[in-house]
């Protein structure tokens, strides 16, 4: 073994899934207008705002899975080509000020997502964003009113959307996708449905750039299946003391001792905060931070930056992909990282990514999670840990900021495993856990660590893995 040194965060081995195919439908996506609708701020202040938003309806008689879009915190007014300032903003907007519609910049998802086969809704929030100090709380009380309005319709009664929809909606199917901010109220709705009885629960969850409004809030989200989507580039989801908020989520889904649905989180190259959507560059800006590791990665001018007409095409086919695999057990072709017998992913739909992948409980058997410390690793089975040679261990607990500051998104619990010459760190497993027939594969999660002097730059860095029977046989990987 060359010398390096090695950030473990999981070992695990898994069982298998299975693959089937998902069909495109045409859609038919247009506006609505359900009329005037007020709620009381935190200051006992009546906020109005009109039940508007985008509606997408696919073709057939149904009843279709139902997706709800929640659009993020940006500028609701605009006096010319100049946004009205936080401070300056009144909602509705003044006399002589257009209002900018975020629902609408989202409508290029709700035609892909319609074109699946799902009933599509996306509520104008820019009553909630536009109070201040911004509160999730608000805007899912609008998004549930949205709902409601939708379930009314779906059942037969005359609700004023574009069309009828009596019988359209399985509302034992309903995912929810929040971007930014929206993301916050997305996970609300999460916790609070669950609390309501198995009809009302949301059945699949999307995280888009999810703010650092979301990360300070509890990450704990309950046991459903959950993207985690991370822009390279986007500057609001990186402003919560943490790299990358969202992965909070999928941290704390990991650290589940018992977890029935699988958790995935695709950190996207050279995404930004605001391209997901659609738009005038006005509404749609360039809105980019730091790259992971590279300051210079993010520019406009470079090379690996994603363009608006890009990061709309990717979350297009990553949430209709995941939510075709999760919710109607059709999972496409291509490898978004679900499976666990695959390779994890450096590219979906020829985008470039990073991906991680927790499947759910009864798939895997962890042997090892670094979740104690300050310089330990259990085994989880209870057997040894055994080494040879120089191994250097070090445990990093979860949500601390070791190494230097330098953690991985999200600040997994993890092992900083190191040696200097060719050395073992082995697991040993206990008599009833030593039939390992009925599991498929290994699934490690790893890094080379960045700042540890034994990874020479331009070195090549590798390891071997080693199975061993109780007769001695082994297999090396």
């Amino acid at each position: 073994m060359m010398k390096q040194s090695l950030i473990v965060i999981i070992l695990c081995v898994l069982l298998a899934a299975l693959p089937v195919m998902a069909q495109d439908v045409v859609p038919s996506v247009s506006p609505y207008d359900l009329g005037a609708a007020t709620f009381v701020d935190a200051d006992e202040q009546s906020v109005s705002y009109s039940l508007s938003g985008v509606l997408g309806v696919p073709v057939g008689a149904g009843p279709f899975p139902v997706a709800l879009i929640l659009h993020g915190s940006y500028p609701a007014c605009f006096d010319g080509d100049t946004p009205v300032s936080e401070a300056e903003a009144i909602y509705p907007c003044a006399d002589g000020q257009v209002e900018a519609r975020y629902d609408i910049a989202w409508q290029s998802l709700a035609d892909a997502l319609a074109a699946r086969g799902y009933l599509t809704l996306i509520p104008n929030l820019n009553a909630a964003w536009s109070v201040t100090p911004h509160n999730a709380d608000y805007a899912l009380e609008i998004a549930e009113r949205h709902l409601a309005a939708l379930l009314a319709a779906t059942q037969g009664q005359n609700v004023s959307f574009p069309e009828p929809l009596n019988g359209l909606a399985d509302w034992n199917q309903l995912a929810v996708i929040g971007h930014d901010t929206g993301a916050a109220s997305a996970a609300l709705m999460t916790w609070t449905r669950g609390t309501l009885g198995e009809e009302a629960d949301v059945d699949a969850l999307v995280l888009v750039n999810a703010s650092a409004e979301l990360a300070t809030q509890n990450t704990a989200l309950p046991d459903i299946p959950t993207l985690v989507v991370l822009g390279e580039c986007a500057r609001e989801s990186r402003d919560a003391g943490t790299d990358y908020a969202g992965q909070l989520h999928f941290e704390a889904a990991r650290q589940s001792p018992v977890r029935e649905t699988p958790a995935l989180s695709v950190l996207v190259d050279g995404a930004n905060r605001n391209y997901f959507m659609t738009g005038d560059e006005l509404l749609i800006t360039d809105d980019y931070g730091a790259g992971f590791g590279d300051d210079t990665a993010c520019l406009p001018e470079s090379e690996g930056r994603l363009t608006r007409d890009q990061q709309p095409v990717l979350i297009q086919q990553l949430a209709a992909a995941f939510l075709d695999t999760v919710l109607l057990g059709q999972p496409v072709e291509a490898n978004i990282g679900l499976d666990p017998l695959q390779p994890a992913p450096t590219e979906i739909f020829g985008f470039s990514v990073r991906t991680a992948l927790l499947a759910p409980s009864i798939q895997r058997l962890a042997i090892m999670q670094p979740q104690t410390g300050p310089s330990v690793i259990v085994n989880a089975l209870g057997g040894d840990v055994v080494t040879e040679g120089d191994v250097g261990i070090a445990v990093c607990l979860n949500d601390f900021a070791c190494n230097g500051g330098l953690a991985p998104s999200g600040q997994p619990a993890a092992a900083y495993i190191s040696s200097r010459y060719e050395s073992s760190l082995a697991f040993t497993l206990p008599e009833p856990r030593q039939d390992l027939r009925m599991f498929d594969g290994i699934h490690f999660r790893f890094a080379f660590d960045p700042l540890s002097r034994l990874n020479a730059m331009g070195e090549k860095l590798g390891f071997e893995v080693t199975v061993t029977d109780k007769a001695g046989n082994t297999a090396v990987y």
